[in-house]
């Protein structure tokens, strides 16, 4: 019944489940999901969630039965489409000013299903954010950005293996000189330091890194000739302190170079993620959490 379902949720109004689709086999059928993943593929997102929780990727991920959608997921929709917005101007050398991009971003935040304080304060939050990062790089010391650039880049997926296929888009593609490319992923959040991004605090789980990495080994996989990943930069468009005045507060900037070894380490995680759907054994992987929304679907049907 609702209230069997609005008591197990709790207060949880943003989880929302999409319409039942009748499938020719059971759902939860592993072959089904061996099939499904192997056409399907992963993404950054997707191993990430993996990692933390496989019950919760086989609903949201592998299935999209679950969709959580809050005001920061679409605040964050609304930074990317305007910040892809102003790339794809500024890389055609027009002049584009703070208010191009403001305005953007308020057309963008407007297509969002945010209630009305939702939207009031959300557009009051990424004003006060672009405007400092647009001051902040557009003049010296900065020195504003390249306009040799690829925006929101979707890259062809490939096979690693017959049971592995990796998929996924970038926010933006830097131009080195020749095939050398820096790949650019923007963060809407309080900036964190270089080492709870790399893993190493006790609260960190490495996720943001772990992006990097695998950007690189998508990227390079997949455009073999095009394309050789010398970088990464995680671009913070938050500072860290919002209350301040408006376009002020300090901005962060963390460029890495993937080490090797850091690639090997995950295309053996992306090895062992593949070997454990395609045999069904993440199955019985779940988090067991009491606020993962993919365990409590799970207690659901069982």
């Amino acid at each position: 019944s609702s209230e069997t379902w609005e008591r197990d949720l709790g207060d949880k109004p943003n989880l929302v489940f999409s319409p039942r689709v009748h499938q020719g086999a059971k759902l939860l059928d592993p072959s089904y999901l061996a099939a499904r993943f192997r056409e399907q593929g992963l993404s950054a997102t997707g191993l990430n969630n993996y990692l933390l929780c496989p019950i919760n990727y086989l609903f949201t991920n592998l299935l999209h039965v679950i969709q959580i959608r809050n005001k920061h997921t679409m605040y964050g929709t609304a930074v990317h489409g305007a910040l892809e917005d102003f790339f794809n101007r500024y890389k055609t050398g027009e002049q584009v000013a703070l208010e191009v991009l403001l305005k953007s971003f308020e057309r963008f935040l407007a297509h969002q299903p945010l209630g009305e304080h939702d939207l009031a304060t959300s557009l009051e939050r990424g004003k006060r954010a672009l405007s400092g990062w647009f001051r902040t790089y557009a003049n010296p010391p900065a020195g504003g950005w390249p306009n040799s650039i690829i925006n929101e880049y979707k890259v062809p997926g490939c096979h690693l293996s017959d049971d592995l296929k990796v998929t996924g888009k970038v926010d933006k593609i830097e131009f080195l000189g020749g095939a050398k490319i820096q790949v650019v992923d923007y963060k809407t959040m309080k900036p964190k330091s270089r080492r709870e991004i790399l893993g190493e605090t006790k609260s960190s789980t490495g996720d943001i890194y772990r992006q990097l990495i695998f950007y690189k080994i998508l990227i390079e996989e997949c455009e073999k000739d095009r394309f050789q990943v010398s970088s990464a930069m995680i671009d913070f468009v938050e500072p860290a302190d919002l209350s301040t005045k408006l376009g002020a507060g300090k901005y962060k900037r963390e460029v890495f170079e993937i080490k090797p070894e850091d690639e090997q380490n995950l295309r053996e995680t992306l090895n062992q993620v593949a070997q454990e759907v395609i045999s069904g054994e993440f199955l019985n992987k779940a988090c067991g959490l009491p606020d993962c929304p993919g365990c409590k679907l799970w207690r659901m049907m069982k």
